[in-house]
């Protein structure tokens, strides 16, 4: 038993934070204690010499037995996964082992430096805004084909409907004037000319399927006055200003396309008569995404 004056020391040094003395089994030499992190134990802290043999792991009450080491003058590590590492030098006298807890900070992780490109997959220029949104929550679905500002840029396209050109299910036939010109064929839409949709900035366009008469092109040659001259004529004219009203924006002021080739891609927000439909995103425009 410890004498009565050791049991006094013993509690005055833990009261004050001090490494205690316990009594040891003969020739033993080390330190033991607690890791603690506030009230919790810190299962699996390490807990060593520094430049020095002996470790030991601290069971899941904390607990540590450090033993064998070499009297004398020590310094002893522990160290924990989220946790700052703590050292401290004892005086270990031979033959005795020093009882001393640790407590132990949660460390503040530091993450590695994260590129947000945003949920949507949007580019970082854009990745803390809400423009254009819907467009790339629309290009997530599949349905349609979609072209963003870099596509654009890496384009030759001077004029829009050059942007058509290569895209499945689509033909563009670039015919000299005076040969009903620049045609647009889209392989889902049966009615000549087809009606295409066209959208800027979330708004349509008026439609080219009419004349300013109210009368709707037809196939050539299907008019009972067989004037085929005429209807050539009324086709054309449909096509020049389906293409001008395409051509309003430049390709260079074009942030984003989107192409639905047929009616059941189309979604809702743009669906009308036309059996296809293509929308523009302007760069000044998107700010009120559809």
């Amino acid at each position: 038993m410890i004498p009565a004056l050791g049991r006094y020391l013993v509690l005055a040094l833990a009261f004050f934070g001090l490494p205690t003395v316990a009594p040891a089994q003969t020739g033993t030499t080390g330190v033991r204690g607690v890791v603690r992190s506030g009230e919790r134990a810190v299962e699996g802290a390490e807990v060593g010499v520094v430049d020095g043999p002996g470790r030991a792991v601290a069971d899941h009450e904390g607990r540590y037995q450090l033993l064998g080491i070499s009297p004398g003058e020590v310094r002893v590590f522990v160290r924990a996964v989220g946790f700052l590492p703590q050292s401290r030098a004892f005086v270990v006298p031979a033959g005795t082992i020093i009882e001393h807890d640790f407590t132990l900070q949660k460390a503040a992780v530091s993450l590695p430096e994260l590129r947000v490109e945003a949920a949507l997959a949007k580019p970082a220029r854009l990745a803390h805004t809400t423009r254009y949104d819907d467009f790339y929550r629309r290009r997530r679905s599949g349905l349609g084909t979609f072209l963003t500002r870099e596509q654009i840029d890496e384009s030759t396209a001077l004029r829009t409907f050059e942007l058509l050109r290569g895209l499945p299910g689509i033909q563009v036939t670039w015919n000299p004037p005076g040969v009903a010109g620049t045609q647009v064929r889209f392989a889902r839409c049966s009615t000549f000319p087809p009606k295409i949709g066209i959208w800027i900035d979330g708004v349509k366009q008026p439609s080219a399927h009419q004349t300013e008469g109210g009368r709707a092109a037809t196939m050539p040659g299907s008019r009972r006055d067989g004037d085929m001259t005429k209807e050539l004529e009324l086709v054309s004219e449909v096509w020049r200003e389906w293409l001008e009203r395409l051509d309003a924006v430049s390709p260079r002021m074009i942030e984003a396309v989107e192409i639905f080739r047929g009616v059941a891609q189309i979604p809702a927000e743009f669906l009308d008569d036309s059996c296809a439909a293509i929308v523009i995103w302007t760069r000044e425009g998107g700010k009120a995404s559809r």
